[in-house]
């Protein structure tokens, strides 16, 4: 029970905010107490020292129409009355009148005399004495030093800040909980969204990828939440299609050939045959067996690009000499296609740091592609060129083209266009694919400009050094 509370972001966010008010309050509470004790003191202080004041006023006014101190002393403690004070005159250290014997027996009263004899203040004052407040002033007569003493208990000053503190005892506690109170509920409004998004999300499987979450307001965090994941579902909606269009076009592709290859193992296998028509059905299963392994090779290239684990064998190699190898045995293919194939060279070694056989796929497919897709009497021209900046390799042709809205789409797997892209071509579907595999673990592009029944031209950039040492390939 415990452990389900403590996982809960409702209750953990309850809680932390109950602490941080609740680090507040008592801060502000404390703060508050402190100032509020100071004023009530500062008060208590202010009016000993009006009541002081107003003491010696009235002695003064006594003394002036009376010939003795003692007399104006003895009719000032008893006529002037405070609420809770006792007054005392004291001439030098000998009591003159006092309005309680409290203050006659009070060892803090000598004290304070002689604090006021040795200071130059008109009054000073003290609250050594337990829960008494005194203060002594200075009163200007004639005939002698006259001091006079008040004594004022505490009680009232002590009883204001101990209602202050039992003040501060009882509303924390109440108002921490009902902060904890309301934000538990407004915590369960707040994470109201976040429910409704993981049921939402609960809900979707791969026979739903297509479902999207609503998403109320797109601009607070939640919203930007939803939209997050309604992203990755459109990802893995893609991805999905993508798989189940590969998986049927590979099962397509390769039920062809293995047709074939039943076929003619069933046919030779039935009855006797001839050595000629033996090796003729051979060279038909080694034919389409070379396909599959083609169509099988491309796949786990693939396979391995979209896991990211597309290993590079990087080694040292001239450029050059891999696309002349791929042009000369391209020549074969011009040859049967009556494609008149055409090669401008680099005029100088180009030093590369790359996969060598993944590289001489990328130019084998771009070329023998050009070739099928180019009528007899057409022209491939290949170009290999290199800069301080970039090497640029361009496979030319005067093919049927690609119409602009495939454009995009020739480099995806499996994918045909009705007037470019056939079977009876022999191709798989997979080889611009690899290209751009081939290209981008080089940390390179590939780029293409076609017109329909004009041609097309292929473009493959690639860093001028190839792959840095220790460089890691990214599919």
């Amino acid at each position: 029970m415990l452990n389900n509370i403590l996982s809960s972001i409702r209750w953990r966010l309850t809680a932390y905010y109950t602490v941080v008010l609740c680090v507040i309050l008592i801060a502000f509470s404390f703060y508050t107490y402190k100032v509020l004790a100071r004023d009530l003191r500062a008060q208590f202080n202010h009016a000993m020292v009006r009541s002081t004041e107003g003491a010696i006023t009235y002695f003064e006014n006594l003394t002036a129409m009376h010939a003795s101190v003692a007399d104006s002393a003895a009719s000032t403690v008893r006529e002037f009355h405070l609420a809770n004070a006792t007054l005392a005159f004291y001439r030098d250290d000998s009591l003159l009148a006092a309005g309680d014997s409290t203050i006659q027996h009070n060892a803090e009263v000598t004290n304070i005399l002689a604090t006021l004899r040795n200071s130059r203040d008109h009054i000073v004052d003290s609250t050594k004495a337990a829960g008494l407040r005194l203060v002594a002033a200075r009163v200007p007569t004639n005939e002698a030093r006259v001091t006079l003493v008040i004594q004022e208990p505490l009680t009232l000053y002590t009883e204001q800040v101990r209602h202050l503190r039992h003040l501060f005892y009882i509303e924390i506690p109440i108002a921490i909980f009902i902060a904890a109170l309301t934000g538990y509920f407004l915590t369960a409004q707040t994470l109201r969204p976040v429910a409704a998004i993981s049921q939402q999300t609960e809900s979707i499987s791969a026979q739903t990828l297509h479902t999207r979450l609503k998403v109320e307001n797109p601009k607070d965090e939640l919203g930007q939440l939803a939209g997050v994941i309604n992203a990755l579902l459109t990802r893995l909606d893609d991805s999905f299609a993508v798989r189940k269009r590969l998986v049927s076009d590979a099962s397509h592709e390769l039920r062809t050939p293995l047709a074939v290859v039943q076929g003619e193992s069933e046919l030779a296998l039935s009855v006797p045959r001839t050595p000629s028509e033996y090796q003729s059905s051979l060279a038909i299963i080694r034919d389409q067996s070379k396909r599959m392994a083609r169509v099988v090779n491309d796949l786990l290239v693939l396979a391995r690009s979209d896991a990211g684990e597309q290993a590079l064998w990087v080694e040292e190699l001239y450029l050059n000499d891999v696309v002349d190898e791929c042009c000369e045995n391209a020549r074969s293919l011009a040859r049967q296609k009556s494609v008149h194939l055409e090669y401008e060279p680099a005029p100088d070694d180009i030093p590369f740091r790359g996969d060598q056989e993944l590289l001489r796929r990328m130019t084998a497919n771009l070329v023998d592609n050009a070739i099928y897709y180019t009528p007899a009497g057409g022209r491939v021209h290949v170009t290999l060129a290199s800069s301080a900046q970039e090497v640029r390799l361009t496979v030319q042709d005067t093919g049927v083209g690609i119409r602009s809205e495939d454009i995009e789409r020739v480099f995806d797997r499996f994918y045909r266009t009705s007037a470019s892209r056939s079977r009876s071509s022999g191709g798989s579907g997979l080889g611009l694919s690899i290209v751009k595999v081939a290209a981008e673990s080089h940390l390179g592009r590939v780029s293409l400009t076609s017109e329909l029944h004009r041609g097309s031209c292929f473009v493959v950039t690639l860093p001028p050094s190839g792959l840095a040492p220790g460089a890691e390939s990214e599919s």
